[in-house]
């Protein structure tokens, strides 16, 4: 079986063939979509691993082979998993005991420390443990400035981890008081090794123009590299990364104008390139488009999202990693 690329996308949960949509007719865009229905309701994407996708839904987490339609549900169980909205999350493969796993990072006030809970695939259950994480959350709460250094999302659209290298990395937003009622921003890559189970923040993000008015900043996947995206209202960047921790350096991607989708600048997160080299744009939770960067046009998708989308490779992988699916 030969792997394909595809988008997946919540709300309603479709698969998409990107690829189809960039060149072809009206026939072709309506066979590039195809509906799921894992009788779940209002799924949010946590992330997606080797044609493995993890959505988090009402009462726990489903896990979803869109290529072969298979699906667990896994319980949140007594965990109390809420953090008071001060939470991110993620899905990915620890390479060193072949395992996958659900990965749920949370603040609880009190003691005021921060917790993870983590689910395996292979023994069905989960675990959690607090970790130190030197941060404090009170960039969370945006209606005040945090006494003390906090992470916040207001750049970010989404709060799901990418996977690469065998740990899970989110590109937060770290605000740091500088005065009595100001507060400098500017965002921090933390990763979480899947191995290890510990958190780390050792990989420097790109110099960045301390004048530069970023709307949006998030991390994503560019063939085996690491990619970390800017969008302000005049162009858009991205860099990769080839090399892992401490050692790599980020290497510029593109920089393109946006002044064809300028409405939307803050909410443009970039999806995939396609072969003849535009960008898959979803705009905040409502629509997708198609980029041409060099010629700046843009081509609306017949799509609409809530609650975010991922890329995944078209796997037999399963969900149960050849336990016995549950008959409950």
């Amino acid at each position: 079986m030969v792997s394909s690329q595809r988008i997946v996308k919540s709300g309603p949960m479709e698969t998409i063939d990107y690829e189809a949509f960039d060149g072809s007719g009206a026939d072709g865009r309506a066979a590039a979509i195809r509906s799921h229905d894992p009788r779940n309701d209002d799924p949010v994407v946590v992330g997606s691993c080797d044609g493995l996708v993890c959505f988090k839904v009402r009462g726990g987490f489903l896990l979803y082979n869109p290529t072969t339609g298979e699906s667990r549900n896994v319980p949140i169980s007594d965990l109390d998993l809420t953090g008071e909205g001060k939470f991110f999350h993620g899905f990915g493969y620890d390479p060193a005991f072949d395992e996958y796993k659900i990965v749920h990072v949370y603040y609880v006030e009190d003691p005021g420390m921060w917790w993870v809970a983590i689910f395996s695939l292979r023994s069905g259950s989960w675990r959690r443990m607090m970790v130190q994480l030197d941060i404090h959350p009170g960039g969370f709460n945006t209606n005040y400035p945090p006494i003390y250094s906090g992470l916040g999302f207001g750049w970010h659209k989404s709060r799901q981890g990418i996977c690469w290298n065998g740990a899970l990395h989110w590109c937060l937003e770290l605000r740091e008081l500088s005065n009595i009622d100001l507060y400098d921003s500017k965002p921090v890559i933390v990763s979480f090794n899947l191995s290890e189970e510990n958190f780390h923040r050792e990989i420097p993000v790109p110099n960045l123009d301390a004048m530069m008015r970023i709307s949006i900043v998030g991390l994503g996947i560019h063939g085996a590299n690491l990619l970390m995206y800017v969008g302000t209202p005049h162009f858009f960047m991205a860099w990769i990364m080839k090399e892992n921790g401490i050692g790599g350096s980020w290497e510029e991607l593109y920089k393109v104008s946006t002044g064809g989708i300028y409405i939307l600048t803050w909410q443009q997160i970039p999806i995939v390139y396609t072969r003849r080299e535009k960008i898959v744009f979803e705009l905040g939770s409502s629509e997708m488009i198609l980029f041409n960067p060099q010629h700046g046009n843009v081509e609306g998708y017949p799509i609409r999202v809530n609650g975010g989308s991922a890329i995944y490779i078209e796997t037999l992988v399963s969900p149960y990693l050849g336990c016995e699916p549950s008959r409950i």
